[in-house]
Parts: structure tokens; sequence; C-alpha cells
């Protein structure tokens, strides 16, 4: 019975674990997608404040973008 709650407990940290790592390669696309519709769009010469506010980004970061692209 020893063996098998260890087996058990082995089994449920290494699915927590992959379910992290999903999560977080999840959220790490989602931000790089973010990243580029704000750069798109200052290449068309949508407003600082408009990317900010739309896509929910810092103002510095789509500073930091626009340095990107100059």
């Amino acid at each position: 019975m020893f063996y098998k709650d260890i087996l058990d407990y082995d089994t449920q940290l290494r699915q927590e674990s992959e379910a992290r790592g999903e999560a977080k390669g999840e959220a790490r696309g989602e931000a790089k997608g973010i990243m580029k519709t704000a750069l798109k769009l200052l290449e068309s010469g949508t407003s600082l404040q408009y990317l900010a506010e739309t896509l929910q980004l810092s103002e510095s970061q789509i500073i930091e973008l626009k340095k990107a692209i100059a």
C-alpha cells in the first residue's frame, strides 16, 4: 500500500507540473500575439493611448515597441 501511495503522489505531482507548464506556455504565446498585434498597429499609426487601453499594455511597453520599429 505504501508504494502505491508514493506512485499516486508522484503521478499527481507530474500532472500538476505539466498543467503549470502548459499554462505558462499558453500565456507566453498569448503575450507574443498581443505584442505582434501592437507592433502592427503602431506601424499603421495607431495612437499609444488607444493601444494601451485596447490591448491592456502599459504605455512604457508600447514605447519600447515603438523604439524597436524606429
